[in-house]
């Protein structure tokens, strides 16, 4: 099975996935699956809430990490950023690059 990285601890993912967004300020979001397909692509206002269901794994890009809490298949994950970066681009649920930060 697939994983997500949550941080200290990987979770199977399964085929049909649910992400579960909230922002706490405006994000350009885009999530794509893994042949390329953009399942959602928007800028999301502050207090918006946001559920996707989609097959894993999903590309995930947005625009400020730092505004959205997240969950997937109902499990809280960490956005993962890098040093000096607002923005935050990764994998959800593909276990060969669980944890990497594009």
């Amino acid at each position: 099975p697939s994983l997500v990285s949550t941080g200290d601890v990987a979770l199977p993912a399964q085929q049909d996935t649910s992400l579960h967004l909230e922002f706490s300020d405006d994000c350009w979001v885009q999530i794509k699956t893994a042949d390329g397909k953009i399942v959602h692509e928007r800028l999301q206002k502050t207090g918006d809430v946001v559920e996707i269901p989609a097959e894993s794994p999903l590309h995930v890009w947005f625009g400020k990490a730092a505004a959205v809490n997240m969950s997937y298949n109902g499990t809280a994950v960490t956005v993962p950023v890098k040093p000096g970066h607002q923005s935050a681009r990764f994998v959800l649920g593909d276990e060969s690059v669980a944890g990497e930060v594009e």
